[in-house]
């Protein structure tokens, strides 16, 4: 485990979050971890309303404040500590690493209703969802606004730039910071809270 971001770099200020990398499979340990220590008093606490908008402002996503706070109460990688935001990052270990990940060709825009069969590198830099498509393999997302979008077995929407490699197609979210028409919605999570 250990701090990236402007930390790393020793280039952080007053403003500065904290960007936490655990390794492996144990990421899954850390999280669960932190929502436990978040229950009880100390200085791990849940992320309140006025940063979860600061965030959201940041991000810019394409989807509403009301769907990404729906999405971010499942995930636990966020927290603040003695009044400091912090992400738990996920970095896959070296025996996860089968190859490199290769750019394609891009093609087209694309919007998609799909089933996520694999969410093991949803948390990943990009996360990864393997899904059940005529059409796509896996949709990648490099934004961490999208990370662990959706678990195993939930219908997503989702719209990127479709990406050839080789004889796979791919869908790609977050194209730019602050990608304009790409997004990832679990609809199975938002039926389920009542939002659609």
């Amino acid at each position: 485990m250990g701090v990236t971001g402007s930390m790393l770099a020793g280039l952080q200020n007053e403003s500065s979050d904290i960007d936490f990398v655990v390794y492996g499979p144990v990421w899954f340990r850390a999280r669960d971890a932190i929502t436990a220590v978040k229950q009880q008093e100390g200085p791990i606490k849940e992320i309140n309303e006025e940063m979860w908008k600061r965030i959201y402002t940041k991000r810019a996503p394409e989807i509403s404040f009301d769907e990404f706070m729906l999405h971010e109460s499942r995930k636990g990688n966020r927290g603040m500590v003695e009044g400091t935001y912090f992400d738990l990052l996920f970095v896959r270990e070296w025996d996860q690493i089968k190859e490199p990940l290769l750019r394609g060709k891009d093609t087209v825009k694309m919007k998609i209703e799909a089933k996520v069969t694999n969410a093991d590198f949803a948390f990943d830099s990009p996360a990864y969802y393997k899904v059940e498509h005529d059409e796509i393999d896996h949709v990648l997302s490099y934004t961490h606004t999208y990370a662990g979008q959706a678990l195993p077995g939930e219908l997503i929407e989702a719209r990127g730039i479709v990406e050839e490699v080789g004889d796979i197609k791919r869908l790609v979210v977050g194209t730019s910071r602050e990608p304009k028409g790409e997004w990832i919605r679990s609809l199975t999570w938002l039926e389920k809270c009542g939002y659609l």
